[in-house]
């Protein structure tokens, strides 16, 4: 018991750690973008795994295909790690594998999110501090810009209001 309630643990703090950030920083975009907060399905949407990063792409650019595809091949290099666990007594060379493509899987997520967070650092004209945390410490600098967006976006709306006619 003491086993499975430890693997928890450590799983939600992983995921706080990971997508927390990004959630944060997907209801702000949400909230600066469309004006009212986030409710309901979308705001699930902003704190799923793998779905996380390309809620704010979606948000943003209106859609994200080049990381959907590369998201979609982590969920299937992680489908391969879970199904090489359950056929371990058929086939124990595969957890060898499996547990190599599965550290693949990890860099290409964590890649992902790092290029994610520079992207956004770019769009909202973020300094070097930012950037660079987005490099190094992607949450740090998720949380970094989900405490600017809501300043950005009126600062622009502030800047163009007025010059577009109807």
């Amino acid at each position: 018991m003491m086993e499975a309630l430890s693997v928890v643990i450590v799983l939600a703090f992983l995921y706080a750690i990971i997508c927390v950030p990004v959630g944060i920083f997907n209801l702000k975009l949400f909230q600066a973008i469309n004006g009212t907060k986030c409710t309901g399905l979308n705001f699930l949407k902003a704190f799923i795994p793998l779905y996380n990063i390309t809620f704010a792409r979606k948000l943003a650019y209106g859609k994200a295909p080049v990381f959907n595809v590369l998201l979609a091949l982590c969920a299937l290099l992680f489908v391969f790690r879970v199904s090489a666990l359950i056929l371990v007594s058929s086939f124990p060379i595969l957890v060898v594998y499996s547990s190599l493509i599965m550290i693949a899987c990890l860099a290409l997520y964590w890649l992902l999110y790092i290029v994610n967070c520079v992207d956004f650092c770019r769009m909202l004209n973020r300094g070097v501090v930012t950037t660079l945390c987005g490099i190094v410490v992607p949450p740090i600098g998720y949380y970094m810009l989900s405490t600017q967006v809501m300043g950005y976006f009126r600062s622009v709306e502030d800047t163009v209001s007025g010059r577009f006619g109807d």
